[in-house]
């Protein structure tokens, strides 16, 4: 909210999900800021069935996290192909690569995540953060997954073929345990 009170274009936030929090804090901080045009909540439980329509809507995902290891809502923006702007917190930093699927901020900085959104849409960046956010799919998909584990799999089996094929002498040789 502070960094959209700051924010050069004429962005609009739609805060979507369950508050984990007293919403009154937030209205409050609305009102004090000038935002009740600009600001739209949707506070309860949104299904995984009732998501679509949330993320078709936007331009972007905003994450202004402060903590945390991983973001579900992070996912959901890849597999929609929707570009996040996002602090650099836990896993969001690794999902997102800044400048191509998304823009990343330091947390707790809402000048910076001000300048990240004016610059997104100043710039006319959703276009090629699609196509980057598309990459970020492949990426991380489920078949990109399995082709890793498949990789490694393979590359230990030739690993220990080949310690086979030298022979146990040639591990004790080299200091090592042979393998079984």
């Amino acid at each position: 909210l502070d960094a959209l009170a700051h924010t050069a274009v004429p962005a609009h936030l739609l805060v979507a999900g369950e508050f984990w929090e007293d919403e009154q804090a937030y209205r409050d901080q609305i009102r004090r800021l000038g935002l009740e045009q600009r600001v739209t909540l949707d506070n309860r439980y949104i299904t995984n069935e009732q998501l679509e329509p949330y993320f078709a809507a936007a331009n972007a995902l905003v994450l202004p996290d402060l903590s945390g290891s991983q973001s579900g809502v992070g996912m959901t923006a890849v597999h929609y192909g929707l570009p996040v702007i996002a602090t650099a917190v836990g896993g969001l930093a690794e999902t997102i690569t800044d400048g191509e699927s998304g823009l990343i901020v330091p947390p707790g900085d809402a000048a910076a995540l001000a300048r990240a959104i004016d610059r997104y849409v100043q710039d006319d960046l959703e276009t090629p953060m699609r196509a980057g956010m598309a990459q970020a799919r492949a990426r991380l998909s489920w078949a990109a997954l399995i082709r890793i584990i498949e990789e490694l799999s393979n590359e230990l089996a030739e690993t220990r073929a080949n310690r086979r094929a030298r022979g146990p002498a040639a591990d004790r040789h080299r200091g090592s345990r042979p393998s079984l």
